[in-house]
């Protein structure tokens, strides 16, 4: 390695610049490895006084530099305006040719990226290129132009000056991404399991050849990340200007939520880059999909933002400084929280699709393409907990920023295997995304492609807590799959033999006479539980001719009877019509008992409500399923306060309502203050609840 590369290696522009002075002829120099010249280093390095002597000897000196071209290329076709947008050679140098030179100084050496150095000069470097006649629309060997780069460094100053200089609009094409064969062929070595079957064996080997044969034919992907996929591709670089912009404009988090929106749509340059990409582009960019991933720009930054919860603490809690300054975790929470609403505004404002489904990668075999797992944006952020803070910003804005409409379409979306948010956060145990979603209205009752309600779906992988919350919000109990062999949550339960989730259900309206499409009632169900066995012997299902339906024990049948007319009859006659000459003595014999009750007002209860707070603009539906004030306050608990119904669960339902409840109306002007109050209501009454302060 000559003097002037050794130099340009160790970030000595001093004497780089005193060789090229003693001797011109360094200028041409080229560097046999990489086929590097001395700009492209310079460039790299940002040395801006080294490039201005550089281009000054050669104006003054024409003949002797008549053959200079400022756009040389090294041999991965990479110009120094290159090497000056990216963050290091790495970057710009396919992996087939970095496996080649693994030794080399270039790749080894730390002071090659320029992430770890001053980058102030970094503008001034590519301004200066450019004014020399520097191409801003050259591509590399990876199809990467030097507006491309500067958008994966998120450098908003940057790529509006190359935006000024490029008359081929290169920053509304998509990078055309070029596949390494050879490296991706190792990547597939992890296919080749050991000690498997000959016919794994095989398919393994068919699907490898299936993945390489669609490459062959695809060199490069016509379709990739557009400059918006680039933009959102480095959670980590997000980060870094995140905390950055706190330094310079928030450095005492002394603004409150509206303030500190502005500032970031004014100051931070991942917003300010997105709004000039946006201004270059069609109405429909902020659609466009990535046929590397399959996926929007927002879907794929959704998609990797941490998953798990140490990965996610990891990324809130650690490396929480810029230039040495201390930046607290709760500071930088609420900033990064507050910029991914700004950038969900923003994506809105541009006609982006929340319900839009994802697509299978160019990288899928036809079997893998035919499979369902495309997922909306909504929906991604609901198998994670750690995600949930993506998901409480964006339905948040949804609250406040469309019709009831809209909105619901958007909350009801399904993934292509019909799954809603709701659904897919019942069937991950995502309690946190469970709250969100049914606090602003999503439907407990959604069915996916194979029949089951996210009730069935929690049942199935034993999250009860969340299945107890569901029916709380209304889930139906009694609806059964629609496909084989058909069963409702109470025979999931049964076969599963959990005695409390049996005995929840039937309190909220089970019912033990039910048969799956095998006509297997309960008991056949329970044969191997025996405290079922027992329970479902001891009871007896009770329907009112008024639609009420209820199971009552056996031993203690007619107290209980007595009790329930009174509370939901008004102590109205009844008599027993089913079974014919019914004896009380028989009840024991019984397992379906109909009652009629004499009163031709009376309709029973179970009443489908709308409900809100005062704040909010629209309703949710909820199931009433007992008269009583205690259920309704269970209800706008977990409607409502999800997050305090968790926290304080020592509170009992008065201490809740004495703390957190100032009123409940039933709309236009009745105070609903007991049991008796709740006797009158109809079918999709409206009531609004004013909460304190």
């Amino acid at each position: 390695m000559s003097d002037i590369f050794r130099n340009l290696n160790n970030n000595n522009e001093i004497e780089c610049t005193r060789i090229i002075k003693e001797n011109h002829s360094f200028i041409n120099s080229v560097e046999d490895q990489f086929g590097l010249t001395v700009i492209h280093l310079a460039a790299q390095k940002r040395f801006l006084e080294l490039l201005e002597l550089i281009f000054n000897i050669v104006n003054e000196n024409e003949k002797e530099f008549i053959n200079f071209d400022i756009d040389a290329v090294d041999f991965n076709d990479n110009t120094a305006l290159h090497y000056a947008c990216s963050s290091s050679i790495n970057e710009i140098t396919p992996i087939s040719f970095i496996n080649k030179n693994l030794n080399h100084p270039y790749l080894n050496n730390s002071t090659t990226n320029v992430s770890n150095r001053d980058q102030s000069k970094k503008y001034q470097v590519v301004k200066l290129l450019l004014e020399r006649g520097s191409s801003p629309s050259r591509y590399n060997k990876l199809n990467y132009c030097p507006v491309q780069l500067a958008c994966k460094e998120i450098d908003f100053k940057v790529v509006e000056l190359l935006q000024e200089y490029d008359t081929e609009n290169t920053l509304k094409k998509p990078h055309r991404k070029i596949i390494d064969l050879n490296h991706y062929s190792l990547q597939l070595q992890s296919l080749q399991l050991p000690q498997i079957s000959k016919y794994l064996e095989t398919k393994t080997k068919e699907r490898k050849q299936n993945i390489i044969d669609k490459l062959n034919d695809r060199q490069s992907i016509e379709n990739g990340p557009t400059c918006l996929h680039l933009l959102l591709q480095s959670l980590n670089k997000i980060k870094s200007l995140t905390l950055e912009f706190i330094v310079s404009w928030d450095p005492m988090n002394d603004h409150d939520s509206s303030k500190l929106e502005e500032m970031i749509e004014k100051h931070h340059p991942l917003i300010r880059l997105a709004k000039l990409l946006f201004q270059q582009m069609h109405s429909q960019y902020s659609n466009q999909i990535d046929q590397c991933t399959g996926r929007t720009a927002l879907q794929q930054f959704i998609y990797q933002f941490p998953s798990d919860t140490e990965e996610y603490t990891r990324f809130m809690a650690q490396d929480l400084q810029f230039n040495n300054i201390e930046i607290s975790k709760d500071h930088f929470k609420v900033t990064f929280e507050t910029l991914f609403l700004v950038l969900v505004r923003l994506w809105y404002h541009n006609n982006y699709q929340f319900s839009l489904n994802s697509q299978p990668s160019i990288f899928q075999s036809e079997q893998e393409s035919s499979q369902d797992d495309c997922e909306t944006s909504i929906g991604y952020m609901c198998y994670n907990e750690s995600k949930s803070l993506l998901l409480s910003q964006v339905l948040n804005f949804l609250r406040f920023n469309m019709s009831e409409k809209d909105r619901l379409e958007i909350i009801e979306s399904k993934n292509t295997r019909e799954e809603t948010p709701l659904f897919i956060a019942a069937a991950n145990g995502n309690k946190l995304a469970l709250d969100y979603l049914l606090e602003i209205g999503a439907c407990p009752n959604s069915l996916n492609k194979y029949g089951c309600t996210p009730l069935h779906e929690s049942l199935y992988l034993g999250y009860y807590e969340i299945a107890k919350k569901l029916i709380l919000c209304g889930s139906d109990v009694n609806l059964g799959k629609s496909v084989y062999p058909g069963s409702n949550p109470l025979q999931i339960v049964c076969q599963q033999g959990d005695f409390d989730m049996f005995d929840f259900i039937i309190k909220h309206g089970g019912r033990l006479d039910c048969v799956d499409q095998d006509k297997n009632d309960l008991l056949t169900l329970a044969q191997d539980h025996e405290d079922l066995v027992d329970y479902i012997n001891g009871h007896v299902q009770v329907y009112f001719k008024q639609t009420v339906c209820k199971v009552l024990s056996k031993y203690d049948f007619k107290e209980e009877l007595d009790q329930i007319v009174s509370d939901q009859f008004m102590s109205s006659p009844y008599q027993i019509i089913k079974p014919l000459n019914y004896q009380p003595d028989s009840t024991n014999d019984i397992t379906k008992i109909t009652i009629e009750i004499n009163q031709q007002s009376s309709s029973g209860f179970s009443r489908q409500l709308k409900i809100k707070s005062k704040e909010d603009v629209y309703y949710k539906h909820i199931l009433l399923h007992k008269p009583t004030f205690q259920h309704l306050l269970t209800i706008i608990r977990n409607r409502f306060k999800p997050q305090e119904s968790s926290s304080l669960q020592k509170l009992t339902n008065e201490q809740f309502q004495k703390r957190f409840i100032k009123s409940v109306l039933l709309r236009p002007d009745i105070i609903l203050q007991d049991d008796y109050d709740l006797q009158f209501l109809k079918e999709n009454d409206e009531i609004e609840i004013e909460f304190y302060k």
